[in-house]
This record gives structure tokens, sequence and C-alpha cells, in this order.
């Protein structure tokens, strides 16, 4: 056989059957991988949230997000989703009440500075003082167990910052929404916001200051301590802090303690 008819034969066997490699490159990734399945979190993965498309990625910003996704703010858990949807898919209506409790405006939290300020049973958590817990199954979504204290999903356990102490917005009162684990004012413009946050997506979230105001405290002057590259008032009671702010260890920060369980 001729080398011409060789290469005739190849070329027609690369038409009929295509190339297995290029083939499996060009196919476009199923959606059901990237998202699956789901009726409730627990059947999504650690760090995942049920919405009605699938199992998606927890997030705290579009830079948690692949390129072609946004980070879609929601009370049940911050997931990424496709930029190409016309309207973010919410959580399961489902999923939603399952991991609500039922509201009780007779039933207020109490605020707190260390776990002795709390009765036995109850540790304090990020300000609030919080029923322990034993499992993840009494946390609210996206959130994980661990030493009876409730933490969002994947967030360092070192500190309050990482600690979930709210599940749903009527826990946070009029003009604030729960947002990741923690009580967030609403806003439409950053003017609207506590100290050291900025209006994201509608809601006031910790945000470093475009031009940083510090990098040590001495670099506030006296009576400010900076925190996040922002300086804020030193304090010793709430009420020296302003509305939307409480005294955090000595310091005037965004208040993100809910007011009833």
């Amino acid at each position: 056989m001729s080398r011409s008819m060789i290469h005739v034969l190849f070329a027609g066997t690369l038409v009929m059957f295509g190339c297995t490699r290029e083939n499996q490159a060009a196919s476009p990734t199923s959606p059901n991988n990237r998202y699956p399945a789901c009726s409730s979190n627990s059947d999504c993965s650690a760090g995942t949230v049920c919405t009605t498309i699938g199992c998606c990625p927890g997030c705290h910003s579009d830079a948690d997000c692949s390129s072609t996704e946004t980070c879609t703010i929601n009370p049940s858990g911050n997931f990424c989703s496709p930029k190409s949807m016309s309207s973010n898919p919410p959580a399961p209506t489902n999923t939603v009440a399952s991991k609500t409790p039922t509201p009780n405006a007779n039933n207020p939290v109490t605020h707190c500075k260390v776990d002795g300020d709390c009765v036995s049973g109850f540790l304090c958590n990020a300000g609030t003082c919080e029923q322990t817990c034993s499992d993840s199954t009494q946390c609210p979504a996206g959130a994980t167990c661990t030493s009876g204290r409730c933490y969002n999903s994947g967030a360092p356990t070192c500190g309050s910052a990482g600690l979930a102490t709210c599940g749903a917005d009527y826990q946070c009162g009029t003009g604030r929404v729960c947002l990741s684990g923690g009580c967030h004012a609403t806003c439409s413009s950053n003017s609207n916001c506590p100290n050291g946050q900025a209006c994201v997506g509608g809601a006031c979230q910790d945000a470093t200051p475009a031009t940083a105001q510090c990098t040590w405290d001495s670099d506030c002057g006296v009576a400010f301590r900076c925190v996040n590259a922002a300086c804020h008032p030193l304090c010793s009671t709430d009420g020296q802090c302003g509305s939307g702010n409480f005294c955090d260890h000595g310091a005037c920060r965004a208040d993100y303690r809910p007011i009833s369980s």
C-alpha cells in the first residue's frame, strides 16, 4: 500500500470516529458535575449550600467563585452561582424551613463578654450567649459544631471571626439580615454602614478601606485601635460607639450580634 493511501485512510478514520483527546477537551462540563442535585443542605458536602440548581460552593465575595460565577448573598448561606442566569437561584423552601427555628419575639438573647457571663450550658459566642452544641445539626445551615460552638464551615476556629451566631433574618431585627452566621445592616451606600464596613450587595460587610488608615495602633493616635487597616474608637461600653456598633473587646465595631434566638 502506498504512503498516500495510508494518509487517506488515517484521515478518514479521524472523520468517522473523531480524536478522543480533543473531543473530550471540547466537551462542555455538565452542570450537574458542578452543582450536584439536592433537596436540603444535608445532601451537600461541607462548604456547599443547597439551592434550586443544586449544591453550590459557599462564598464570602465574588473572589471566592470561578470566573463564570458570582457570589449570591442569601440568608441561608452565600453561594456561587452562574453569571449567565437571569436571576440567581434561591435555596429550596424546604431547606430554609428545616433549618430556621420558629420566631420567638419573647426569647431575647443575652449579650456577653466572656463565658462566665452566660448561664450553665451556654457559651459566649462572639458577644452572644449561645447554647453549646454537640453536633452540626444543632448549628445554622452552613456551620459546623467545634468544641461546643458553631463555626461557619471552613472558617478558622481561632478567635471569634468564624463563629455563627444567627441562622435567620428575624434573629437580627429590623433593618438587618443574617449573612454567613452574623447579623449585618442593610444598606444602599457605604454611608449607611457601621465602622469598618462597606455596602456590598445591599448588606454592610467588613471591608478594608481603599486607602489604609493604619498598620499599627500608634498610627491612629490615642483613643483609637487599628482594625483591618481602619482606625476604630476605643470604648468601655456599647453606648460610646454609636448606632449600629458595639464595644468589642475595647474597640467600637459593627454590631453583628443577634437580638433573639
